[in-house]
C-alpha cells in the first residue's frame, strides 16, 4: 500500500466479497457523514472472509473502528460487516490466510446480504439510554415536521395540517422512548415562513426556549426529498443565517418523503447532485438522514424502511452528543430560563406539595412563560431567534 495510506483496519464479513461489493464498501468508507471515515485505499483480501483497507488519516481510521459494525445498502438488501484493528490469525482454518492479497481474491463469491430484521445494534453506547435527548425540529411549512414526530414515536402524537397555512400552529413537546433511548422532541411552527402576527410568533419561540431549556442536544433541519426550489433555498438560507458556528455543531439535516428517492439511490447520492443541498449538509457537519412518513413501513425493504432509518437518525443524534462531550447547546437566555423554571418549581412544590412532578413542571413553565413574555414586549421575532441560535443579547 502507498506510504500515505498507512492507517489500516480489517473488515470481517461472513463470506467472500465480489469486486462490486468491495467498491460499494470503499465508497461508503470514504463518505465521512455515513461511515465516519475519509480518504482510503482499495480493499484487499487477506483471508477468505477478511479484507484490509488503509486510511490516509488516523482520525478517520479511529472513527470507523469506534463504530465497529457497519451497514451498506445493496440493490438486493443490506450488507453488514465488522471492522477491527486486529489482522486475521494465520492458523485459523476458516481464514486460509496468505501474505499475498492477490492469492486470496481469486476465491468464489458467496452472498453476505443480511435482512434488516436482525436485532444487532450498531448504535453508539457512549450516550446513556436514559439521557433525555432534547431535539428541536426546524423547517419550512409542509416539510413533514409533525409527521416526523409520529414516525419516531410510532404513534400519532402530532396532528399534521395539510393546508397551505403552517401545519404546526403551536410549539409542541413530546416525550417518549425510541429504540430504548429517551427522547424529547420539540416540534416548532414554521418560524421562517409563516404569516402569523409578531406576538403569536414570539409566544411560540419563547415556548420553544422553555421546552428545550437548559438547551437542546440537537437541532434537526427538515427538508423534503424534492427539487430544491428557489423559494426553499431562500427560506433555508434565512434560517441558517441565524445559526452561529457553534449552533451548527449541534445540527443535522433530515429529509422526509423518502419514497421520492429514485430506487437504489441513497440520500447522500441525492444530496451530492445539488450544489446547494450539498453545501447545506456540509455546513451541518456533513450529517444527513432520510425517512418516509407514509410508505416506508415494511422492514424487509432494506434501506427504504423507517425501522432502519430511525436507527440511523438516532445514531446521528448520539454522534452529535458525543462530539459535543455530552453537553447541550446552551446560551445565557436558556440558562437563565432554566434557573427561573427550577425556582418556580420549588415555589409551587412548597405551596402545593400534593401535586405530581409533571403537574409542578407544567405549572412552572406556564408561569415563566407569562413572566418572560413581559421581557420580550419590545423585542422582535428576529432578535429572539438570534438570541436562541447565535447567542445575541436578549436584554431590552
Amino acid at each position: 500500500m502507498a506510504d500515505n495510506y498507512q492507517y489500516r483496519l480489517f473488515i470481517k464479513s461472513n463470506s467472500i466479497l465480489s469486486d462490486e461489493k468491495k467498491k460499494k464498501i470503499e465508497t461508503y468508507l470514504k463518505i465521512q457523514r455515513k461511515s465516519r471515515g475519509g480518504e482510503c485505499g482499495p480493499l484487499t483480501a487477506v483471508a477468505d472472509d477478511t479484507y484490509c483497507v488503509a486510511f490516509k488519516d488516523q482520525k478517520a481510521q479511529q472513527e470507523v473502528l469506534e463504530r465497529r459494525e457497519h451497514t451498506v445498502e445493496l440493490s438486493d438488501g443490506l450488507l453488514v460487516f465488522i471492522v477491527t484493528d486486529s489482522p486475521p490469525t494465520p492458523s485459523s482454518p476458516s481464514n486460509s490466510f496468505s501474505a499475498d492479497p492477490a492469492q486470496n481474491s481469486a476465491s468464489e463469491e458467496r452472498s453476505i446480504v443480511q435482512p434488516n430484521n436482525d436485532n444487532n445494534e450498531s448504535n453508539s453506547t457512549a450516550v446513556p439510554n436514559d439521557l433525555e435527548r432534547r431535539i428541536v425540529i426546524l423547517g419550512k411549512t409542509g416539510s413533514g415536521k409533525s409527521s416526523l414526530a409520529n414516525t419516531l414515536f410510532g404513534k400519532d402524537v402530532c396532528k399534521p395540517n395539510h393546508t397551505p397555512e403552517s401545519g404546526t400552529q403551536h410549539c409542541q413537546a413530546e416525550k417518549g422512548t425510541v429504540n430504548g433511548k429517551s427522547i424529547k422532541l420539540i416540534d416548532t411552527p414554521g418560524f421562517f415562513d409563516t404569516v402569523r402576527s409578531d406576538k403569536e410568533m414570539k409566544d411560540e419561540i419563547l415556548k420553544c426556549f422553555i421546552e428545550s431549556a437548559p438547551g437542546p442536544h440537537v437541532f434537526i433541519i427538515v427538508l423534503r426529498v424534492d427539487k430544491y426550489t428557489q423559494q426553499e433555498k431562500e427560506i433555508i438560507n434565512k434560517m441558517t443565517e441565524y445559526f452561529s458556528e457553534d449552533a451548527l455543531k449541534f445540527t443535522t439535516v433530515l429529509f422526509t418523503y423518502g419514497d421520492q428517492l429514485p430506487k437504489g439511490t441513497t440520500i447522500e447520492e441525492f444530496v451530492s447532485k445539488s450544489k446547494d443541498l450539498d453545501e447545506l449538509v456540509k455546513t451541518c457537519g456533513g450529517r444527513c438522514n432520510v425517512i418516509d412518513n407514509r410508505y416506508w413501513k415494511t422492514p424487509q425493504d432494506g434501506y427504504r424502511n423507517n425501522e432502519f432509518q430511525v436507527k440511523e437518525l438516532l445514531n446521528t443524534v448520539d454522534r452529535i452528543i458525543e462530539e459535543n462531550s455530552g453537553q447541550p447547546y446552551t446560551k445565557d437566555i436558556l440558562q437563565d430560563l432554566n434557573t427561573d423554571i427550577e425556582k418556580e418549581q420549588e415555589r409551587i412544590k412548597a405551596e402545593t406539595p400534593n401535586l405530581s412532578q409533571n403537574e409542578i413542571e407544567e405549572k412552572a413553565k406556564t408561569v415563566v412563560q407569562v413572566n418572560w413574555a413581559q421581557k420580550f414586549l419590545k423585542a422582535t421575532t428576529e432578535v429572539l431567534l438570534k438570541s436562541f441560535l447565535s447567542g445575541g443579547s436578549y436584554y431590552y
